[in-house]
């Protein structure tokens, strides 16, 4: 567990004490005879306890890509200052918006339209889980994304920046510009 951040081992003890706890109310209840409560009862623990950790493992995934998003910001503005422009993530966004814009530094921080600049979205690969015993469905985060912009999908930011369409875009924002 050395490469793991604090957060990241908070939540394996956090999922671990659950589990114990859990496993503890079992031993304790009660037994009938009219209903089968394990039966009844020890699905929807069990889906209760599958959930739990499908959150988790999207809040760990969401982390992991925050990361690379901050990341494929930073490699972009190596390039994208020289050309008098920026890459950052709106102070306005909420946080659970995985994305960032690209505009002139003169526009930095102003509201963000899609048509005068360029909006990239991260979009996790999920599918929806739904559960035998009849708790609310969840989405279940993959480890992979893909990025969106203008209708496009791409599977890395190299593939985003080569792209045709995304160049003239930028060759429009450097225009824009005081160069």
């Amino acid at each position: 567990m050395k490469n793991l951040t604090e957060k990241q081992q908070t939540l394996i003890a956090d999922i671990t004490s659950e589990f114990i706890k859990i496993n503890e109310e079992k031993k304790n209840r009660p037994k009938g005879g009219l209903f089968d409560i394990n039966g009844l009862l020890g699905q929807r623990e069990a889906d209760i306890e599958e959930r739990y950790q499908i959150e988790r493992n999207n809040e760990f995934f969401d982390e992991i890509l925050q990361t690379q998003i901050q990341e494929d910001i930073d490699i972009l503005n190596i390039d994208l200052r020289q050309l008098g422009l920026r890459a950052w993530r709106p102070l306005t966004w909420a946080d659970w918006v995985r994305g960032f814009v690209i505009d002139t530094i003169e526009n930095f921080e102003r509201d963000y339209h899609f048509d005068k600049n360029i909006c990239v979205k991260y979009i996790f690969i999920k599918k929806t889980k739904s559960f035998e015993s009849g708790i609310s469905y969840i989405e279940e985060f993959e480890n992979k994304h893909k990025i969106e912009w203008n209708n496009y999908h791409y599977s890395t930011i190299k593939s985003f920046a080569t792209h045709k369409d995304v160049i003239d875009k930028i060759k429009t924002l450097i225009n824009k510009t005081n160069l």
